[in-house]
């Protein structure tokens, strides 16, 4: 079971260290079209019980200015509910993300302070398992 945390925590940290050391300074006054790859953790409350999900997605980005739009596919992995209920949801989800994000100008070195819209759909299976306290 920490094998699985070690594998998605090195999913979400390795592509962040790429990305920063193969980045490079680009021209803003013109749209720059780009891939991000973004990951979040929620969590959702359902009938009494706490759903967790990781977030995996790729997006392609447009760049212009100070404001970035995205759209990409979306990879979500429900880990199992707290307390466990009487639907039991398949642990991989499949949908899309899009979103925009307004950028600050810069403050200091690389301080910058951003707002972000994201929206995400995606679907996922579910069995509904009758029992005797249901009734």
């Amino acid at each position: 079971m920490k094998i699985r945390y070690v594998a998605i925590l090195l999913i979400l940290v390795i592509p962040a260290l790429i990305s920063e050391s193969i980045a490079q300074e680009v021209s803003k006054s013109k749209p720059v079209f780009g891939v991000r790859y973004s990951t979040g953790f929620t969590t959702q409350v359902k009938e009494n019980q706490n759903y967790r999900v990781i977030h995996l997605m790729p997006v392609f980005t447009v760049d212009f200015k100070n404001n970035c739009f995205y759209l990409g596919p979306e990879y979500a992995y429900f880990i199992a509910p707290e307390p466990s209920g009487s639907i039991l949801y398949n642990n991989n989800g499949w949908g899309l993300n899009f979103g925009y994000r307004l950028n600050s100008n810069e403050f200091a070195g690389n301080l910058r302070i951003f707002g972000q819209f994201n929206y995400s759909i995606y679907q996922v299976r579910s069995t509904f398992f009758w029992t005797h306290g249901n009734e």
